[in-house]
């Protein structure tokens, strides 16, 4: 884990995410950090530009580890002698540098995000809120959400990764009243169904039988014993009374369970 690092922006206001980007805007980043992987010392360069062109988003973003001491076991694959070679070592890799690329917003008629997902939610976000599809240093997962929002119903779709995907959720709703009169303030009720499943959740871990602690891997990562599929499932309902750029006002209820494990209700 890094844990220090400085900012230089060109403006005071750099966005987290694709949603924090506002339209228009034309964003960049340098931070710099001191931290260890594994075994060994590295610093950790980013370099990253947001770009904003009216509903169209984009992020680049180039991470560089470098190793600073390299203790045992020695690395022998690094490029150039110091780039750390786990970041680069297959095609997909790559495509971290194109961070993301981003259509609408949140809530409008119709909502794409392709690549980093920092703020990945569905619904309410009772049962996936500020989703993050790449934590793992080594592997970069192309993630995709994908919204469509209409005066009747529309769908919310997440994936953590189109190529392969673990985590799939993907949520419908229904307008009642707009079928009567859209122009209605009764128009903005609606009922929702979520499904969410990730097909390989973490079971239990590997446990030393000489220690009451889980074993690891080479990479100092838990190693996983067993996985299987976990399923939550939500029925939801709101009122959009009120929504603008600076607020928004939804009374809502979500009805969520989670694989006969649990449920649970959100006012």
């Amino acid at each position: 884990m890094f844990i220090s690092s400085s900012v230089l922006a060109m403006n005071n206001n750099f966005p987290l995410n694709a949603k924090d980007a506002a339209p228009g805007s034309n964003e960049g980043t340098a931070s710099m950090g001191f931290g260890q992987i594994s075994d060994d010392k590295f610093l950790q360069l980013q370099i990253g530009t947001e770009l904003s062109f009216g509903k169209i988003g984009m992020g680049l973003l180039l991470p560089l580890n470098l190793r600073i001491i390299d203790n045992e076991p020695k690395s022998e694959n690094d490029y150039l002698g110091v780039i750390r070679h786990e970041d680069w070592d297959e095609a997909r890799d790559y495509l971290r540098i194109f961070r993301y690329v981003r259509y609408g917003q949140k809530r409008e008629p119709v909502y794409v995000v392709v690549g980093d997902l920092l703020n990945g939610k569905i619904g309410h976000g009772t049962i996936i809120n500020r989703y993050q599809n790449n934590l793992d240093l080594d592997i970069f997962n192309l993630g995709f959400i994908g919204d469509v929002n209409t005066p009747y119903g529309g769908v919310e779709t997440l994936f953590n990764d189109i190529t392969d995907p673990n985590l799939i959720a993907v949520r419908g709703y229904v307008k009642p009243y707009s079928f009567i009169d859209k122009n209605s303030l009764f128009a903005k009720i609606s009922t929702g169904l979520s499904v969410i499943t990730d097909k390989d959740a973490p079971k239990a871990l590997q446990i030393d039988p000489a220690s009451p602690l889980p074993d690891l891997d080479q990479r100092s990562k838990y190693i996983v014993a067993s996985k299987d599929n976990v399923t939550a499932i939500g029925i939801d309902t709101e009122w959009e009374l009120l929504t603008t750029d600076f607020i928004q006002l939804i009374p809502y209820i979500d009805y969520n369970t989670f694989s006969d494990a649990g449920w649970g209700t959100h006012i």
